[in-house]
């Protein structure tokens, strides 16, 4: 089976990358939809919705 085998410097950061802060994952969080997101940002997020949903798919 062939395997892809990236070097550090040509990884993608946007699978590290959280979709609110556009920071790197801090203390990453995965929703049931499999979005990721800091911890913090889930909070704040969560703090301005009377109903909690994903921020990237509103499920």
């Amino acid at each position: 089976m062939a395997t892809a085998n990236f070097p550090p410097d040509e990884f993608d950061d946007q699978f590290l990358t959280c979709d609110v802060c556009k920071s790197l994952y801090n203390d990453p969080r995965v929703l049931p939809c499999l979005h990721t997101f800091c911890a913090r940002c889930l909070e704040q997020w969560r703090k301005g919705c009377s109903q909690f949903t994903c921020p990237t798919c509103r499920q």
